[in-house]
């Protein structure tokens, strides 16, 4: 799955460097991708600090906000986002190799907003670029985030209201979160791994790639991917959940082989995990 999304990535950067080649030839610029953060970095206000030529950050210090029922919604068109704790235990947004004219960060009625002009790397021919939100440790709200192209990586959080995750092309990396209300994570090409998760009635899927998920959850829990391996690992019983498994490839239920699929009901369960694949292997177990 790797090596796919690097020659996907090649390709997309190929296109990119040539249409910005021809962008800049027919504006007559020069302007480079320091002076774009320069200059308009200066007409910020407070709250804002130049790290480098190419990294700033927002400090939401100043602004009032409540980190346990707060949202916060990432669009981003192509680069990299983390979410990750505050070591100064405050809100902040660290934009790297993203030009300050092509990014919105907007807070208000307790509503984080950070937006990157989708047009910008066609325009500064910049890559490599970096979105990374610091939150409060006692932020447990609702976790919005939308990347066109990129990974993103969110580090371990305390509880969440709401987790909703979508990628186009890129992995997804979830190293710990608990979840109180639904889970919507979807990737069109990349591999998702949730580690240390408790979720509750969620959803995890991807088109192209492989799904890895160690944690548990409560309620309804699908898994699935076009062309890909599903591992699931739970915590707890196995009578805690009734299982639908089915996939091209052989399936794995408690370290025993079934072809194509499998299913097992208990009547105690209260919980209901479905796992597919069109093509590749299913394959669940508990520890």
């Amino acid at each position: 799955m790797k090596s796919i999304r690097r020659f996907i990535a090649i390709i997309l950067i190929v296109a990119i460097t040539s249409l910005t080649s021809i962008l800049l030839s027919a504006s007559n610029t020069n302007q480079s991708v320091e002076s774009y953060v320069m200059n308009t970095i200066q007409d910020r206000g407070d709250g804002v600090a130049l790290l480098s030529d190419y990294h700033y950050e927002y400090d939401m210090e100043e602004y009032d906000y409540d980190p346990e029922s707060m949202a916060i919604i990432v669009k981003n068109s192509i680069g990299d986002v983390i979410i990750r704790r505050s070591e100064e235990d405050i809100l902040k947004v660290d934009l790297y190799r993203v030009p300050s004219q092509f990014v919105t960060v907007n807070l208000m009625n307790n509503e984080l907003y950070v937006t990157t002009d989708q047009n910008f790397h066609f325009t500064t021919g910049v890559n490599n670029s970096r979105i990374t939100v610091q939150v409060p440790r006692d932020f447990r709200g609702y976790l919005n985030i939308q990347n066109n192209v990129g990974d993103v990586t969110v580090y371990p959080l305390n509880e969440l209201e709401d987790l909703q995750i979508y990628c186009n092309t890129g992995d997804i990396d979830i190293k710990g979160a608990n979840v109180n209300g639904g889970t919507s994570i979807v990737s069109n090409t990349g591999d998702i791994v949730l580690s240390g998760a408790t979720l509750k009635d969620s959803k995890i899927s991807t088109s192209t790639g492989d799904i890895d998920f160690y944690g548990d959850f409560d309620g309804n829990a699908l898994f699935e991917s076009n062309v890909g391996n599903v591992k699931v690992i739970l915590n707890g019983a196995e009578n805690d959940y009734s299982v639908e498994l089915s996939g091209m490839g052989k399936c794995s239920y408690n370290s025993k082989s079934f072809s194509n699929s499998y299913s097992k009901t208990y009547a105690e369960a209260n919980n209901y995990l479905t796992a597919s694949t069109a093509v590749g292997k299913v394959t669940v177990s508990f520890k």
